[in-house]
């Protein structure tokens, strides 16, 4: 969330809104426009209650998901990543909106798996590390968004 607190500049003469999984860095947001909140992804370690939590937690993501972009129609969905936020991109995608996504400037080595998930579909991938940009095709660095 803080790098896209960080980058506000770059669409003050646009409309915008949030989609984020609530917490107290995040109630925040209102003072700067709407917010729409959906599940965060929880941590499981089997991979049987992985497999099972994860695909409960899509379905439960996927009808907000659905109904901010029918009620918001976006034309551009930037994102810094979040499981949540992963269903939003594809079905965004779906609906004709651009996506740029920002890495977190934690992945210093690899990409996360949700970076890897939405990276296929993405119309800008943006890393922080230069040397990531090297590793993959899609990637751009245009310096860290910290």
């Amino acid at each position: 969330m803080d790098e896209m607190l960080n980058i506000l500049d770059a669409f003050e003469d646009h409309e915008i809104f949030f989609v984020t999984n609530k917490s107290k860095h995040t109630e925040k947001l209102h003072e700067i426009g709407r917010v729409y909140y959906i599940a965060d992804m929880i941590d499981v370690s089997s991979f049987v209650l992985v497999l099972l939590t994860r695909l409960l937690q899509l379905f439960l993501v996927l009808i907000p998901c659905i109904k901010i972009l029918l009620k918001e129609k976006p034309s551009v969905i930037v994102s810094c990543g979040g499981a949540g936020t992963v269903p939003l991109c594809y079905l965004g995608k779906l609906t004709g909106a651009k996506v740029i996504y920002i890495t977190s400037l934690t992945r210093i080595k690899d990409l996360s798996y949700m970076d890897k998930i939405v990276y296929p579909i993405v119309d800008l991938f943006l890393v922080q590390w230069e040397h990531l940009a090297d590793r993959y095709k899609k990637a751009k660095f245009w310096g860290r968004v910290v």
